[in-house]
């Protein structure tokens, strides 16, 4: 018996038995005429076949429907659409009461994410797979995938494995036995690299992250050197979020007993041949009142990193190792700090610890505001081997309470009388006292001018609706007697650093408080701001310009009576094109002290161009270039060269061409020319492929 195409199964089952109510969300169509055997009670749709069952939404090839076990058999072709996703199969059992269904040789997927099983079998509650690959975007013939015991998919896509392997096409690299978490990208991540260089000789590179938990990958990195040896170790990231907390970090670490020259030190010591190196980060946020960062760099050299890590040694070449602790209160930031020397080759003011108090402006009222800090530190400093160089420690008590009062002057001009004092109480001073307290105080003034003008300029190809241009002068004043009393008692840990910078004139805000000297000046200070208005952002700056220079009333040794002139301007017209120019002159000369620039051409995300300068007076003269194009989505090029004046020499030259391959990895290809280094070789070749992150 053939009944018209499109007939529901409910019109069948009331023509052949009676019986409708049961059935009522159950409907078999198809654009055929539909079988019905009333000996086997089978109704048979073939061509386009649907079944339609509540949620679910079946289309086959051919659907068979039994009535009296209520299952309906479906083959070629078949596709269900599930709340998780869609899935494909070569055969598909589905029980109609229980909404069971179970298939073979099956196709699952949710963009981007697709996996290929040898079985299914659930519900829409939950679908299990068995014999499993699992992929990002399309299969290819090197796509990273994971295959997998057994999987598991519920309907909130959270999926379960067991039994995983991870893989690039076919070949296995790492093996965990179980995985629970939504996926939201691939859950694994690969890093791999080959190349050559005379010192390191030709070495591959492979680093895993596999997840082990939610938000959390373990693997491991191993480079192997043909002249160097297997640098091996274990690594880790992990990111986490909820309503009011937030954690990352970052855990990578090696191992090599060097086979190769390992030279010496920073000191001149001969390095051993057992290397490592531990590198951990970590962040936490809670409820944006609540920081914690923490960071252990433990090297066994200072030139591990140099010699088989340079990624790690170019963002730090001083190994740091501190933990800091912030609470944000109403009035005040509340902190505790310790900072670490676990490597001897360096020279570190470890504090362990440092708690401190900040307290912010607060309004006492008349107008006036106070601020304040108070610390309390253990401080030691551990010398590496230098010469005429000791231990110091220092236990040391600190508090600066501060006054300002802000008045109006005019509309354009703010006058901020300022006052403030400084106690530093040492427990273990130096010379013949058992303590050492030094009193220190500070007045001073702040002047503020306030001026603008308003030009009605337009410009189309400079993006220019109208010009802003805001002036504001600047006068600061501090005098701080006799800074430097008590030097003789003072253990100096906090000491002077190396800066071309103006250093702070405010009491409070001096971070070398045990090597001072009597501050008594007037800073000059001018910043200037074009601006013209902006569709999206309200207004948007054209040029900065800032000056200061500083006319020292009391200069300590070695200081003249005027110091260096600073500048610093900042000019973005267009949004591609920004100008960066620093400079300290010398206003006696007048003469260069130092100049740095940096101008940065952009084209879209077509190519880039950036080009800058470094001279610092006596030591540094060089001009560097970096140039990126991307000729399509597959391909682009860069290069990178800097030069070194004093020397006449390109103290370095990258070259790279990179690829993306079949949307799941970035391939570079790179060389690198070096000219006077000291370790490195003078030539590189290198190839380096990283998932795409989606």
């Amino acid at each position: 018996m053939f009944l018209e195409a499109r007939a529901s199964i409910l019109s069948i089952l009331l023509f052949a038995t009676g019986a409708l109510a049961p059935l009522r969300a159950l409907e078999l169509i198809s654009d055929d005429p539909i079988e019905f055997d009333r000996g086997r009670q089978e109704m048979t749709a073939r061509g386009s076949a649907r079944l339609i069952h509540e949620d679910s939404f079946l289309t086959a090839n051919e659907i068979i429907f039994n009535q009296e076990r209520m299952l309906a058999t479906a083959r070629d072709n078949v596709a269900v659409q599930y709340r998780q996703g869609r899935l494909v199969a070569d055969y598909l059992a589905y029980h109609v009461p229980t909404r069971e269904a179970q298939g073979e040789n099956v196709r699952f997927g949710y963009f981007p994410f697709f996996l290929e099983s040898e079985t299914v079998s659930g519900d829409p509650g939950e679908l299990r797979f068995t014999d499993v690959v699992f992929y990002v975007y399309e299969p290819r013939a090197f796509s990273p995938n994971l295959r997998a015991r057994d999987v598991s998919v519920t309907e909130d896509r959270r999926m379960r494995a067991e039994g995983i392997t991870l893989r690039i096409g076919r070949v296995p690299f790492f093996y965990w036995p179980a995985l629970e978490q939504e996926p939201r990208d691939f859950p694994a991540d690969v890093t791999m690299g080959a190349g050559y260089e005379k010192v390191l000789g030709t070495w591959v590179r492979i680093g895993v992250r596999a997840p082990v938990a939610e938000d959390v990958r373990v693997g491991f990195d191993i480079d192997g050197f043909t002249r160097r040896g297997v640098l091996l170790g274990p690594g880790a990231d992990y990111a986490w979020s909820g309503d009011r907390h937030e954690l990352w970090g970052k855990f990578t670490s090696g191992y090599i007993t060097d086979q190769g020259d390992t030279g010496t030190d920073l000191f001149d010591r001969g390095i051993s041949r057992d290397r490592y190196f531990v590198d951990w980060r970590n962040q936490y946020f809670r409820d944006d009142r609540i920081e914690v960062t923490a960071q252990f760099r433990d090297w066994n050299d200072s030139f591990v990193t140099r010699d088989f890590r340079r990624s790690l040694f170019e963002t730090e070449q001083e190994p740091d190792t501190f933990l800091e602790a912030n609470m944000l209160g109403e009035n005040a930031i509340l902190s505790l700090f310790t900072r670490a020397r676990p490597n001897d080759f360096q020279l570190v003011q470890e504090r362990l610890p440092e708690v401190r108090a900040d307290g912010l402006n607060q309004h006492l009222g008349a107008g006036i505001y106070q601020n304040y800090q108070a610390s309390a530190a253990n401080l030691q400093e551990r010398p590496p081997p230098i010469p005429d160089r000791e231990r110091v420690r220092s236990e040391r008590l600190d508090v600066f309470y501060g006054l300002d009062r802000p008045v109006v002057a005019t509309g354009w001009m703010t006058i901020t009388p300022a006052a403030g004092g400084r106690v530093t109480h040492y427990n273990r001073p130096e010379g013949d006292r058992d303590h050492y307290t030094r009193w220190l105080g500070e007045v001073g003034m702040d002047v503020n001018f306030y001026g603008y003008g308003h030009y009605e300029y337009r410009n189309d190809f400079w993006r220019i609706d109208g010009i802003r241009h805001l002036l504001e002068p600047k006068l600061q004043y501090r005098y701080i007697p006799k800074a430097d009393r008590g030097e003789a008692f003072i253990p100096v840990i906090d000491g002077r650093t190396v800066s071309t910078q103006l250093q702070p004139l405010r009491l409070g805000r001096i971070r070398n408080i045990d090597d001072l000297d009597e501050i008594h000046a007037l800073r000059f200070g001018l910043d200037q701001y074009f601006q013209t208005r902006d569709p999206d952002y309200g207004s948007r700056n054209l040029l900065a310009l800032y000056l200061a220079n500083d006319w020292r009333f009391s200069p300590a040794p070695n200081e003249d009576d005027f110091s260096d002139l600073h500048s610093e301007l900042i000019f973005t017209p267009v949004y591609w094109l920004r100008l960066n120019v620093f400079n300290r002159l010398d206003t006696d000369g007048p003469e260069i002290r130092e100049i740095n620039t940096s101008l940065t051409l952009t084209d879209a995300d077509v190519w880039s161009l950036t080009v800058g300068t470094d001279f610092l007076e006596n030591a540094i003269e060089q001009y560097a270039a970096r140039y990126d194009y991307r000729i399509n989505e597959v391909y682009g090029v860069n290069a990178y060269a800097r030069y070194d004046a004093r020397t006449s020499l390109f103290t370095e030259q990258r070259y790279a061409i990179l690829q993306t391959l079949q949307n799941t990895w970035t391939v570079e290809y790179r060389i690198t020319l070096r000219n006077g280094a000291q370790r490195e070789s003078s030539a590189e070749f290198a190839m380096a492929l990283s998932m795409v992150r989606f």
